[in-house]
């Protein structure tokens, strides 16, 4: 069940002759036509290891949407929104269909490989700046700054 501020969209890779380019791949996704890449991170994660438990604000342009390919194996996406709606979906990347997948501001976020060789592209259409990551950890931090900004009080599975 996908949640109000996460949208997940299978991309089917043509690459026209031109190899596995992941740059040639991330410039046919209409997205990111209007809002041209600056940077891709890639992250090689474990089975057993955890990733993300953060939210951000939407203060960086790259994290309102947060856009990111899962390009090989499985991962477990549990987010909670500002709403509070709650949601768990396991995420598998295939031969010819990689999931791309967005959150947007407000929404916390916690992944977990569900096989090894995990690999995920973070696409940022910003430059990747440590000082200014707009990266806020923990779900105990995500409730407070929600019940603070909407005065709505969610306190679910703390």
């Amino acid at each position: 069940m996908v949640i109000e501020g996460v949208e997940t969209k299978i991309i089917i890779p043509n690459y026209n002759g031109n190899g596995k380019s992941l740059f040639n791949l991330c410039h046919k996704i209409d997205k990111f036509k209007q809002r041209p890449l600056k940077d891709i991170l890639l992250g090689k994660y474990s089975h057993g290891s955890r990733g993300a438990d953060h939210f951000h604000k939407g203060l960086d342009l790259s994290k309102d949407p947060e856009d990111f390919l899962v390009l090989s194996g499985a991962l477990e996406l549990i987010a909670v929104n500002w709403l509070g709606q709650e949601m768990s979906e396991v995420i598998v990347a295939k031969e010819n269909e990689i999931p791309l997948v967005s959150i947007t501001r407000d929404v916390y976020h916690l992944t977990i490989p569900r096989q090894s060789g995990l690999v995920i592209a973070e696409l940022r259409v910003t430059e990747y700046d440590t000082n200014n990551s707009d990266t806020y950890h923990g779900k105990k931090t995500f409730y407070e700054y929600t019940s603070e900004k909407y005065g709505n009080g969610i306190h679910v599975g703390i």
